[in-house]
């Protein structure tokens, strides 16, 4: 570390657990154990094996799926389609577009969340500042009741503490640095198709068509109309051109943590070509608003595992998720602020834990990084603290891709498909 900054290096020489081995050993090692095992049977020339992807949200976290995904990385995994909320929205989005899909994404990804100061996204006035600061510090009642009363007024004006522009203006800048900073340009990059993409000898191969581009899936809540939106493939609802959004204003849209930062809010569309556009994509029947507001997509799915699901077929790649944290557990209720927790917590997970009992198989894709100990609201998140989620990341990544067993579970898909087709008398 120099000067209170974070390097690679110090990532990389970061002990997975005091006295074992660090990062770069428990990576080399995995590289030999898995240089040929089959995880996906889509392959390149280049001999990566492609996978889709989906990331949990995780607030200020997501520099443990940095670690996930580098690990993912340095076996040979590459990723076609994605998606995410919340803090895996914006890991989701900067996989997408800090390069094409035959590219490792996660070196440069941790160049820009390595030194990241979380607070400056604290863009409130100073009552806000210091009432998020308070709250996420576990502060005593009295600091946080008295804060909190004098943030009040924006609070109620606002539903938000934060104007979230200080995020936004982060994200631009990426994009713009990458020239990708339109709705198009990023389905052009994510389009760049590798040499040499192909299913696997043995599948059907006439049966595969290129996934290039993968879709992008950026969830959100939209809380006039009560839809779950999904960016960008939900975008003509709202905007006129579709096409010249900033891929920015998705993931804006997806970490708008209720009460801690404004709601997203775009203007309406109420022409009557919108109205049956809104019935088949959103099912919506009701009036068109003249606005929306959208809040955190951890709201309804912080982890949309189902988001790529097919139950009739067997994947050419399969769907992986990175969770954080075990958080199906008996919760403590015994006051009311604990109560209000744990109904927001179960709003958020009930649907995503909901999907997994109901499809089993899933548990074959998932690795999960343990994260207790950290607070997922600490903006004030310090450089051992980073060192040491990237590290868990790491380490939950190795024990899932030593234990995947990709040929057992397309047997269990197998199974399961031709179950689907029995089902609907095919």
């Amino acid at each position: 570390m120099n000067n209170g900054k974070l390097s690679a290096h110090d990532f990389m020489m970061y002990p997975l657990r005091p006295g074992g081995p660090t990062v770069a050993e428990a990576v080399e090692r995995l590289r030999h154990q898995v240089a040929h095992k089959e995880f996906s049977d889509v392959i390149d020339d280049a001999g990566y094996q492609y996978v889709d992807l989906v990331l949990q949200g995780g607030g200020i976290l997501g520099i443990a799926l940095v670690g996930y995904i580098y690990v993912l990385e340095q076996a040979g995994l590459r990723f076609l389609s994605l998606a995410g909320s919340s803090a895996g929205a914006i890991n989701t989005l900067l996989i997408a577009a800090l390069g094409p899909p035959v590219a490792a994404k996660s070196e440069a990804m941790l160049k820009h969340l390595a030194n990241l100061d979380a607070r400056e996204f604290l863009d409130g006035r100073f009552f806000a500042r210091g009432a998020s600061l308070a709250l996420a510090r576990g502060a005593g009642k009295l600091s946080v009741v008295s804060q909190l009363s004098l943030a009040l007024p924006g609070l109620l004006k606002h539903y938000g503490l934060h104007p979230g522009k200080r995020f936004l203006g982060w994200v631009d800048e990426i994009l713009r640095s990458e020239n990708v900073d339109t709705a198009a340009k990023l389905r052009a990059r994510m389009g760049t198709c590798p040499p040499g993409l192909r299913a696997r000898t043995g599948r059907e191969e006439r049966s595969f068509e290129c996934r290039i581009p993968g879709r992008l899936a950026i969830v959100t809540v939209d809380v006039v109309t009560k839809t779950k939106f999904v960016f960008p493939e939900m975008s003509a609802l709202i905007f006129d051109d579709p096409d010249e959004v900033s891929p920015s204003t998705f993931v804006r849209a997806s970490m708008s943590i209720p009460w801690f930062f404004h709601p997203s809010r775009t203007r309406g569309r109420r022409d009557e070509a919108q109205r049956a556009l809104w019935v088949e994509l959103a099912g919506y029947q009701g009036e068109l608003p003249d606005h929306h507001l959208f809040v955190d997509g951890g709201i309804v799915s912080n982890f949309p595992i189902n988001i790529f699901h097919r139950p009739d077929v067997v994947p050419f790649a399969p769907t992986l998720g990175v969770r954080l944290g075990i958080e199906r557990h008996a919760t403590n209720t015994s006051s009311f602020s604990r109560f209000t927790k744990a109904t927001v917590d179960a709003a958020r997970q009930a649907l995503d834990f909901d999907f997994l009992f109901r499809n089993p198989d899933y548990q074959h894709l998932i690795g999960t990084v343990e994260t207790e100990g950290f607070n997922w609201l600490n903006f004030e998140l310090g450089p051992q603290e980073k060192l040491g989620l990237f590290a868990r990341g790491v380490e939950a990544a190795v024990e899932f891709l030593t234990s995947f067993d990709w040929g057992k579970y397309k047997e269990v898909r197998f199974s399961l498909a031709e179950a689907d087709r029995r089902s609907r008398g095919i």
